[in-house]
């Protein structure tokens, strides 16, 4: 307890006379009655005037005036306006009468009438990406400012200013999306976002950078079910690079199909439907192509696969594609459903275990 307390407040004594006692705190709150506390000593024979004063940025002083008697312990309230400059400041003590000392302490001046919290989506970013942004403003007490308005800025990983957005409008506590375009050519490192509104600032760092290796993403489109009546398999295989840039690999498509056999099986031997996709896929039937980019899919199940929809549970998609620059590989599994007719609603994964009575809603 005694380190917390001398890390919340500067201690002063005047050991050369054993004269004196002051206790002030080290943080200095805007728009607060902040209070320090003066003793002077049964040694000192005459009362003394105590005056504190407090310079931040050699832009505004402000000053508090007390006079203490011998023995006597005197509480000073500094009171600081609410739109007095917050930061580092200088608080120069002074005592003059029965004893003459001066003694100057660094204090920090800060503001917390609000809360803020700047949002980004995503932690990282490559060039010539968009960084998304908003700013979650609350007061004190963490309830949503109504109306307000904060100003933005973006500094680079060298501190140079490299976007601004003023006056942002607050509605309810929060501001719109803000994209910001980062250029193809710029500092890599640690940005900082920054977000002020009045005396209060908060902000968080993003890294800027790109990968020394080429990666590549892989997305298919297929579809959630299918009919009995289905006869082919369509979809879309797209790969594109870091840059969202259409590239070259090759795919590999395996698909399989899930009987009622096959799924009585797994229950009976309490694995799951979901298992080891090598296991799996061994004896499945494969076609290989070429992507450039984006390539759809229209396969005959039967022919092409030996799959036979019409007595089918469920069907196994595996898409596997290797870069042709890089040579990484992607895996992507897909299960696709069979029902007799159109189905409208949602489908959820359900476990039944045989012969217990389950109450599903």
């Amino acid at each position: 307890l005694p380190l917390i307390l001398l890390s919340v407040f500067f201690v002063q004594l005047g050991l050369e006379e054993n004269s004196y006692f002051i206790v002030l705190p080290k943080l200095l709150k805007v728009n607060y009655e902040n209070q320090l506390s003066v003793l002077i000593t049964t040694q000192v024979e005459q009362p003394v005037d105590v005056t504190f004063d407090l310079v931040v940025s050699s832009q505004q002083r402000i000053q508090a005036r007390v006079t203490c008697q011998p023995g006597e312990t005197k509480n000073v309230i500094l009171s600081l306006p609410e739109h007095f400059p917050v930061g580092g400041g200088e608080l120069t003590i002074r005592g003059t009468g029965g004893i003459q000392f001066s003694q100057k302490r660094d204090v920090i001046v800060y503001d917390n009438r609000y809360v803020l919290l700047v949002q980004t989506s995503s932690p990282s970013y490559r060039p010539s990406e968009f960084m998304e942004l908003r700013v979650l403003a609350t007061k004190v007490h963490l309830m949503p400012i109504e109306r307000g308005v904060v100003d933005i800025e973006i500094y680079d990983s060298y501190l140079k200013l490299v976007g601004e957005y003023k006056r942002v409008e607050i509605r309810n506590g929060l501001t719109d999306i803000i994209r910001y375009p980062i250029n193809e050519y710029v500092n890599f490192g640690s940005w900082l976002v920054s977000a002020t509104m009045g005396n209060t600032t908060s902000s968080v760092e993003v890294l800027v950078s790109e990968p020394l290796i080429p990666s590549f993403d892989l997305k298919v489109l297929f579809p959630r079910f299918l009919l009995r009546t289905d006869i082919s398999f369509r979809g879309i295989i797209e790969i594109s690079d870091d840059f969202n840039r259409p590239m070259f690999g090759r795919a590999t498509i395996s698909i399989g199909q899930i009987t009622e056999d096959v799924a009585s099986g797994k229950q009976k031997r309490g694995t799951l439907m979901m298992g080891d996709g090598e296991i799996m896929r061994r004896g499945l039937k494969t076609q290989t192509i070429d992507v450039g980019g984006r390539v759809q899919l229209n396969y005959d199940f039967l022919r092409m696969f030996s799959v036979d929809v019409s007595k089918a549970l469920a069907v196994d998609v595996y898409v596997d594609v290797i870069s042709q620059i890089s040579g990484q590989q992607r895996t992507v599994k897909h299960i696709m459903l069979i029902f007799n007719r159109e189905v409208v609603y949602d489908i959820y994964p359900l476990e039944f275990e045989a012969g217990q009575k389950m109450n599903i809603k």
